[in-house]
This record gives C-alpha cells, structure tokens and sequence, in this order.
C-alpha cells in the first residue's frame, strides 16, 4: 500500500482508471474536495463552507491532502492536520473520506497508508481521528486498521433562542464580559486553561492558535464571559461567537468544580446566549464530552439537545 506514488493509476474490483492525487489548491480541487464531504457528510457541506473549515493558516491543502479520482469523478479523499490542536474542533489529527458507493474496495487503505507517512513527518506521534458513532462501517475499517475507541464527545444544538435559561447568580456573585479589555484573548486563554486542568481530558490552547482566532475580523470578546466570586477570584470562563451569523456556537465552558451545583454554570450558559440573541443569532451549537460529563448535562439542562454523537479512535503508527 505505501509503495502507490502520486499519480500512479490502479484498478479495484469494479473500479478501474484510479488515481491517487495531490491537492491542487484551485476552483477545480477545491470543488472536488467539497464533493466528496457532501457525499459523506451531506449537502450542508459548500465549497465555501468546506474552504472555511480548512482555511485555519496552520493549514496546507497542497501538502496536507489527497485526492482518489476515479477518471473525472473524485470518491475519496484525505486530510492530516497540522501539529497545533485545533480547540474548536473535535479531537483527531486527520480525516479519511470515501463515497458510500466506493466503499470496501481498498481505497480507504491506501489513504491511510499515505496518512501515516504524512503523520509521521509532520511530527505526529499517534493517528487520531473522531468519527460519528452510529458510522459502524467507518468504525469496523478503523479498528480493522489497529484504531481503538478512547473516548467520545457529542454535538448539541439549541435550535432557537427563546425561553433562555436563568441567569441569576448568588449573593456576591458577578458575571462581566471581555469586551473592553486589550488583552482579552491572553485572558481567556490563561483563565479557560487553568480551569480546564481540571478535567481529565482537556488539551491546552495554545497561544498560537488563539492568536490566529483573535486576528480574524469577527473575533469578539464582548463574548467571552467571565465569573467571578464573593472573594474576587475568577472561577468560570465561556466564549461564545456567531453574532451578524445564523448559526452561533459556544466555545470554552468551564467553571471550577467546587463550584458546581449552585446555577453557576448555567447562568454562564444564559450570558452567551442572550449575547448571541442581541446579535441576532437564531441557533446555537456547542461539542462537548460524552453524556456522563458535567458540561454535557449542564447544555442539556440549558435546552440543548444532542444532534450527534462522536467516537474518538486512536491509532499508534509504526
């Protein structure tokens, strides 16, 4: 498998004219890749809305990606992602897409084995990837390939903004936003770390990362919310964002575990959404741990609904 170079054409049963291809960052690439997402992922997935997603500038579409074309049709494709860990998206370090109708002809293998070289040089240790939970085909190829599942996370969504849930908050108690503030990414970043080491399996914003978020134009600290108790210690930190946009989404939501069970959370909750109302959003989602979390029975509680659930699969190369 790893001996197929770039270029090369190969037949699988029923297919012939195969070609493994580099990314060619152009209208015709960019529209083939977006293809193949809506065939796996659905019609939702534009080309713009698949050139946003991959946009990030840690990003390199014609180093990170492959294409599988079956003459003129492209049916697979395949991402690695760059070393920095990308907190507004699920864990994983690529992605692997195969068309339903070319499924279980070895062109999944193929990717992978280009997967691993490029991990490997990229400086990735493990492979890792979250997929939907109910894609049993996807999960019975991932650990047929050495992956096994290490965790999982879901997608909530609040499908409108009435009926907010209750933002009061207890004597001495005080909610403030970041909107004022210079440094208010260094704030977010430094506070939103330090109360997510509680959990067990946070991972670290970088600063780098946040640095790309924080010089994009719609960057807003007016939603990033901050809680602060009776004492003056900051104790609870949500980020939310979306506002001019339909869709909004909660990023961050972390409150000191001693903390919880007094309505602190949701009252951070109540502050990104009635931000996200104000600015005229009409839904808005968020991805958390698996149903057994806190953050995940806090959304719940706050009238979300999970749309999805994912798995995480980890693969140590060779």
């Amino acid at each position: 498998m790893t001996g197929l170079q770039i270029g090369q054409p190969w037949d699988a049963a029923g297919f012939r004219d195969l070609r493994l291809m580099g990314y060619a960052d152009d209208a015709a690439d960019q529209a083939a890749l977006a293809a193949v997402v809506q065939a796996v992922r659905g019609s939702a997935w534009s080309v713009a809305r698949v050139a946003a997603f991959y946009g990030h500038p840690a990003f390199d579409l014609e180093r990170d990606a492959r294409l599988v074309w079956q003459g003129e049709q492209p049916i697979a494709a395949a991402i690695c992602y760059p070393t920095i860990y990308l907190h507004d998206r699920p864990p994983g370090n690529f992605e692997l897409f195969v068309v339903p109708e070319a499924r279980g002809h070895g062109l999944g293998s193929r990717l992978l084995a280009h997967l691993e070289q490029a991990a490997r040089a990229r400086g990735h240790r493990v492979l890792e990837t979250t997929i939907d939970a109910d894609d049993v085909p996807g999960q019975m190829f991932l650990r047929a390939h050495g992956f096994a599942v290490v965790g999982q996370s879901a997608h909530l969504t609040r499908p409108d903004l009435a009926d907010l849930p209750d933002q009061r908050l207890p004597p001495g108690y005080v909610l403030t936003d970041l909107g004022s503030l210079p440094d208010a990414a260094d704030h977010y970043r430094e506070l939103a770390n330090r109360l997510g080491a509680y959990d067990a399996d946070y991972r670290l914003i970088e600063p780098e990362v946040l640095d790309t978020v924080a010089a994009r134009a719609d960057w807003e600290p007016a939603g990033i919310f901050v809680l602060t108790d009776p004492a003056g210690r900051e104790i609870g930190v949500l980020r939310a964002s979306g506002v001019g946009r339909a869709g909004g989404y909660l990023h961050e939501i972390r409150l000191d575990p001693a903390q919880r069970g007094h309505g602190l959370g949701m009252a951070l909750v109540s502050a990104g959404l009635a931000y996200l109302a104000a600015g005229g959003v009409a839904q808005v989602d968020l991805d958390t741990d698996g149903p057994d979390s806190p953050p995940y029975r806090l959304a719940v509680r706050c009238g979300f609904t999970e749309s999805h659930r994912r798995q995480q699969l980890l693969q140590r190369p060779a």
